[in-house]
């Protein structure tokens, strides 16, 4: 149970799972902890709070508030869900009560305004050298190189490798893009390759 000056909303650590703000995901669930979970936030705001966390006390985190847009329990105790990411949140677990603190927004250092654009080229050439068959995507490379906002492209980058745990906490938790930007470059340049997503882009919205 929450305590009373928790607000109503569920943690959940789910191992291999990356879903940034703006992100849509589909999910089964079998465990029948996490099936607990989705159960009692389905009845209680359709809202999660996903992070990387092990989830013991007294941690002060920054995770990913989740809406549970479906879901549909079978008879087999198996569910399967649509999951999209609203904000980052910064949040504090105490015993078994999550509370949220704030809606973390993007931020831009004006200081770093001129290179931003030198990043975000050296950011999608890293990208496609590393997956080189999402550069064939002539549709969306428009949208990629001119139209998405920094922050957001980092994260579209992001969620289409499979990040351990690790790394997406400290993407999840890079408030300063610049910073966001410098980590991602690091995870892609790394001898160990990080494997992409079979979905390319992975499902995102702006609104």
């Amino acid at each position: 149970m929450l305590a009373e000056s928790a607000i109503d909303i569920c943690q959940l650590s789910l191992p291999g799972v990356v879903i940034f703000p703006g992100m849509s995901l589909p999910l089964t669930v079998t465990a029948e902890k996490h099936l607990r979970v989705f159960e009692n936030a389905w009845l209680s705001g359709h809202r999660v709070l996903l992070t990387s966390s092990s989830g013991e006390p007294n941690q002060k985190e920054i995770g990913c508030l989740v809406e549970i847009q479906v879901i549909h329990f079978g008879d087999d105790h198996i569910a399967t869900a649509v999951l999209r990411g609203v904000n980052r949140q910064r949040f504090s677990s105490v015993q078994e009560a999550i509370n949220i603190g704030e809606e973390l927004q993007d931020i831009y250092e004006s200081s770093k305004q001129s290179e931003r654009l030198s990043k975000r080229e050296q950011l999608l050439a890293a990208f496609h050298a590393k997956f080189p068959v999402f550069a064939e995507n002539q549709l969306l490379l428009p949208a990629l190189e001119n139209e998405l906002p920094f922050g957001t492209l980092c994260d579209v980058l992001a969620a289409s490798c499979r990040l351990n745990a690790e790394d997406y906490g400290r993407l999840l938790a890079a408030i300063d893009v610049d910073q966001r930007c410098e980590l991602l470059m690091e995870i892609l340049l790394r001898n160990a390759s990080p494997e992409p997503e079979s979905q390319f882009p992975p499902l995102f919205s702006l609104n």
